[in-house]
């Protein structure tokens, strides 16, 4: 049946709590309402010294996390939100990014060849637009739009949410610590349509007998930095293997891995930390259950790594996955500026997996090398310490019971 009749109602609401700079929360509380579940943010900002968006998260950056609430049972959230997202666009084609996302997120990762109007200048790889800015008035910096289907597989699994199920709603957006000079978070909206015809909502209601959706699970860890070096020319291996115990007892189709630098080094103004760092002669793989996902090294080189994310996750937003780019036979870089400055930083690692975990351990190498122009070493990129963040995706089943309670449970 179609939604979208005489019989749907379109609401905007304010938050029912706003706390700047920390949290907002909206709650759905409209007795015996049945909501569709294409909830949109729009308003999403901050007012701060003029300064531009994240160019892969845009207004996005500034959300630590989206969790979706019914009382205090939680339906569905998405934590390390900034860093998620800025992956998700990175995930999308370069037209959606050209097109949709810079107008409803501000980001810039849709690139085009752009020419040089002089003789010797090569054509540059290069953003369609600039990071958007945001500015101290609330009239002139520019906001984002989520819709949170794109990025909560729950509210992707359903059609509607009826009230007489989910008796209170709410959402909660926890948002980051200043990503931006003098930062005020401005005040979201959320847009509903509700279904008001009493006849389809006792149809939709009835019908309404669970959903089979994948939860998105966050568990992390720090690499420490490569330390001891001392001498011109010299490199060292490190070799790391930490437990991920968030993922015990559940079925794990796909895991992305992130490297998140945490030094001031590798920081740029384009991706800041929300990229993912490549590492000199980097090298990565799972132990699932007391065994190798990938044979040897795993995904030992660039080349690998990106075809393993193609394989997982399909269709990814790249130019080059390399640490560096030489010049052409002019002297000339294809990258522009911006491109250049992210080449090497959205190096992300994902795995195939499709296993029950019990116990799952990841194996991380690369080598540090002795920088001749620095004053530590372990700042130093190649170096450096940096968190590994992880997102594995795990079936969840959601079932309404004959007295109208519902369970909520992991896919064995």
């Amino acid at each position: 049946m179609s939604f979208y009749t005489q019989s749907l109602k379109t609401e905007i609401q304010d938050p029912r709590i706003n706390v700047s700079n920390t949290r907002a929360e909206f709650r759905l509380q409209d007795e015996n309402a049945v909501y569709l579940s294409n909830l949109r943010l729009a308003n999403i900002g901050i007012t701060a010294t003029a300064d531009e968006w994240n160019a892969a998260a845009g207004s996005l950056a500034v959300i630590d996390s989206i969790i979706l609430f019914d009382d205090g049972t939680e339906l569905c959230a998405m934590r390390d939100f900034d860093l998620y997202s800025a992956w998700k666009n990175y995930h999308k084609d370069n037209a959606a990014n050209k097109s949709i996302n810079n107008f409803l997120i501000k980001n810039a990762l849709g690139y085009e060849v752009k020419g040089e109007n002089t003789d010797t200048a090569s054509e540059k790889i290069a953003p369609l637009f600039d990071p958007v800015q945001y500015t101290t008035s609330e009239a002139t910096t520019k906001q984002g739009w989520l819709d949170l289907k794109s990025c909560m597989p729950f509210l992707a699994s359903v059609s509607y949410l009826p009230q007489q199920v989910f008796k209170n709603l709410r959402l909660v957006i926890n948002y980051k610590s200043a990503i931006g000079s003098s930062q005020n978070t401005t005040a979201p909206i959320l847009i509903t349509d509700q279904m008001v015809d009493s006849a389809s909502k006792q149809k939709l209601v009835s019908a309404f007998k669970g959903a089979s959706y994948v939860s998105v699970l966050h568990d992390s860890f720090v690499v420490d930095a490569v330390s001891g070096l001392t001498t011109t020319g010299e490199t060292k291996t490190q070799e790391v293997a930490k437990m991920l115990k968030g993922y015990d007892n559940k079925v794990l189709n796909k895991l992305l891995v992130i490297f998140t630098p945490q030094t001031t080094d590798r920081e740029n103004d384009y991706l800041g930390k929300l990229g993912s760092q490549m590492y000199l002669n980097q090298k990565v793989n799972i132990r699932v259950n007391g065994r190798n996902l990938l044979v040897g090294d795993g995904y030992d080189t660039p080349a690998k790594t990106l075809a393993g994310m193609n394989e997982t996750y399909g269709t990814h937003n790249t130019y080059m996955n390399r640490i560096a780019l030489p010049a052409d036979s002019n002297g000339q870089s294809v990258l522009g500026t911006q491109t250049t400055a992210t080449l090497g930083q959205q190096s992300y690692v994902g795995f195939l997996v499709r296993e029950y975990i019990e116990q799952m351990e990841l194996e991380i190498k690369r080598d540090g090398e002795f920088d001749d122009g620095a004053a530590d070493q372990t700042l130093v990129r190649n170096n450096a310490s940096f968190v590994v963040n992880t997102f594995g995706e795990c079936p969840t089943t959601l079932e309404v019971q004959p007295d109208g309670t519902y369970l909520i449970a992991y896919t064995a």
